[in-house]
């Protein structure tokens, strides 16, 4: 199975996804196998295969809907959801929690550093999008955005950090992430339920509801093409630190993999029991996280095979998130509970003395929000 493409010879930009696609069939390769044959030679890989829990945070109310790190690591980020709309920041050296503050007014189901570090962003159930500048271990609140009409259920950043995508059901928008404000609607009424931003800097990937994923140019506003990557929604996707390959979660409980260069599928992995409920990419890009109501696999994107299954929580794994140097993969539950997993690397001294308070506030209600007129663009805008 594989994807038509075209692509410009000196970069790993679609340009045009046309032409025939084939059906996903039962020929599509499948690979379970374990990974206790030869290693090929990915450290990543290699150290993952004994990942341990290390830390258990208590402090969510319900689910746990959303996971990511601060640059360094030491700090790590949560969101709840139903009746526990709170997002929590935890000090992980002394596992403490330092931060607590009600974000929205329901689920939050998208958390995101931009990529420099600087800014926090959140979205959820209530339709709001809201920003903090952050300052090492420091969040100050910015505001809060209403564009979207309903649910926020993902957010992506480019590698400059210079733009956000917002993706709901009822389109995707792209954001100016320096004045916090909309540039243009890139499609109207299509729910995106996944984004990720390719590392060049202006493909968009969206995940759809009927499977399908659509690449986006961000600077012309189009559309480059589509191909059906599942048979039911993807529910997470993203590309490699080389934009090499595209990796895809479905509620078909199956994860691919996509050579970007050839469109080809490389490998369709499954085992989950459930729908796959998120994805995370080491940042080595040779390893994927993928969740569901069976616990955590890791993958090996060399070869397609079961590098580890951990398990660990009660119930489902609904959330997901690697640490930048790729030491720690941070899990959260439906039974409440958020876990650190580890692996080894060369031991650093802890910090000895806690973070201020994080002070995560929120705006007045009647904030006002900005008019068409305030608008700057970085990027062009839809034609």
């Amino acid at each position: 199975m594989r994807f038509a493409v075209a692509l410009i010879p000196l970069t790993l930009l679609f340009l045009n996804l046309g032409g025939h696609v084939p059906k996903i069939s039962a020929q599509t390769p499948s690979v379970v196998r374990e990974s206790n044959a030869r290693s090929d030679g990915s450290l990543a890989v290699v150290q993952w295969r004994n990942a341990e829990v290390t830390r258990v945070l208590r402090g969510h109310n319900a689910p746990v809907s959303s996971l990511t790190f601060n640059l360094d690591g030491q700090m790590l980020i949560s969101g709840g959801s139903l009746n526990d709309s709170h997002i929590r920041v935890w000090w992980l050296p002394r596992e403490r929690q330092v931060d607590d503050v009600r974000a929205q007014r329901m689920r939050v189901l998208s958390l995101v550093f931009s990529p420099n570090g600087q800014y926090l962003i959140s979205g959820g159930d209530d339709s709001g999008i809201n920003f903090w500048q952050w300052d090492e271990r420091r969040g100050d609140y910015e505001r809060i955005v209403l564009e979207h009409r309903t649910n926020v259920l993902s957010l992506a950043v480019t590698p400059d950090s210079r733009v956000l995508v917002s993706g709901g059901l009822d389109g995707i928008r792209v954001w100016d992430l320096m004045t916090k404000r909309p540039l243009y609607t890139l499609v109207r009424f299509q729910p995106a339920f996944a984004l990720q931003v390719h590392p060049n800097g202006y493909v968009l990937a969206s995940g759809g509801g009927q499977g399908e994923v659509r690449f986006w140019n961000l600077r012309t506003g189009e559309q480059m093409g589509m191909f059906p990557a599942h048979t039911a929604q993807v529910t997470s996707l993203g590309f490699t630190a080389d934009g090499s390959k595209l990796v895809t979660g479905g509620q078909d409980q199956m994860v691919r993999v996509w050579d970007v260069t050839t469109g080809n599928l490389l490998y369709s992995l499954s085992g989950h029991q459930g729908a796959v409920s998120a994805i995370a990419l080491h940042p080595s890009g040779t390893l994927a996280a993928s969740s569901s109501i069976d616990g955590v696999r890791l993958w090996d994107l060399e070869t397609g095979e079961l590098v580890n299954h951990l398990v660990g929580h009660q119930d489902w794994v609904g959330t997901l998130a690697f640490s930048r140097d790729g030491s720690q993969l941070a899990t959260g539950g439906y039974d409440k509970l958020i876990k650190v997993w580890t692996v080894a690397l060369p031991p650093e001294a802890p910090p000895t003395r806690p973070p201020v308070r994080t002070p995560l506030l929120l705006p007045d209600e009647d904030e006002a929000l900005p008019t068409q007129d305030e608008l700057q663009n970085v990027i062009p805008p839809k034609p």
